[in-house]
């Protein structure tokens, strides 16, 4: 408990994020403070997977304790598109604060992060969510790949990839062709994110026996709100 009052308050039920197909528009909204503050926040990693723990910290200048702090998230295809408190806790002595190995509190979507302190708001940071791309076999020599993320990627495609000893070569793209029920992960406190699973149809990778293959969900098709994703390598 690292000596803290703290109490985790994450909203998901208002907050209303859009499935849109096409990520149109800026995915954290306008500017990013870079403003001295009375108040620090650091993130830690700033580019997660959907299974990822984050360690989120800072400190409040005039080195009280007992200070009520709120860390804020704003979502990348949430509407509307504001900060909402995600993590309340007090400041210790010396002023500091600390979320160690919490998460994921992202709500499966990139965003920014900033914290609150009386009327104290600190400098922002972005985190980044990358796609989750798995590469199952299907039987009789096939395979699928799945593409796993809060907004679905229904008709998009993936890159079949291969490699005997040297680089990454891309076979031939993949579309999407089948949306599944959704599945959910673990949102503290008591609560679930909802991730949808789209997935090719059964494919031969038509490689040499032994070859080396993996699926790449492209960036330039996972943004605004995510990063591209890279399964696992195979044996074909």
């Amino acid at each position: 408990m690292l000596g803290m009052k703290a109490r985790v308050g994450l909203v998901l039920a208002a907050l209303g994020l859009l499935a849109t197909a096409d990520g149109a528009g800026a995915p954290f909204g306008p500017g990013v403070v870079v403003a001295p503050s009375d108040i620090t926040l650091s993130v830690h990693p700033t580019i997660v997977s959907s299974n990822d723990r984050m360690t989120i910290r800072g400190s409040v200048s005039n080195g009280r304790p007992d200070q009520k702090v709120t860390v804020q998230f704003k979502a990348c295809g949430a509407h509307p598109l504001i900060y909402r408190d995600a993590l309340e806790t007090t400041t210790e002595a010396g002023g500091d604060y600390s979320f160690g190995q919490q998460g994921p509190f992202h709500l499966g979507v990139s965003g920014v992060y900033r914290a609150v302190s009386g009327d104290s708001v600190s400098a922002e940071v972005p985190v980044y969510q990358r796609v989750s791309v798995v590469l199952r076999a299907a039987g009789r020599g096939r395979y699928r790949a799945y593409v796993t993320a809060v907004l679905p990627f229904w008709r998009r495609h993936v890159l079949l990839q291969s490699s005997r000893g040297g680089g990454w070569k891309t076979l031939r793209r993949l579309l999407l062709v089948e949306q599944l029920g959704g599945s959910s992960g673990p949102a503290p406190p008591f609560q679930s994110i909802v991730r949808i699973s789209v997935r090719t149809a059964p494919f031969r990778p038509g490689v040499r026996q032994g070859t080396r293959i993996r699926a790449v969900f492209p960036v330039k098709l996972a943004q605004p709100c995510y990063l591209g994703g890279v399964s696992d390598e195979r044996r074909a």
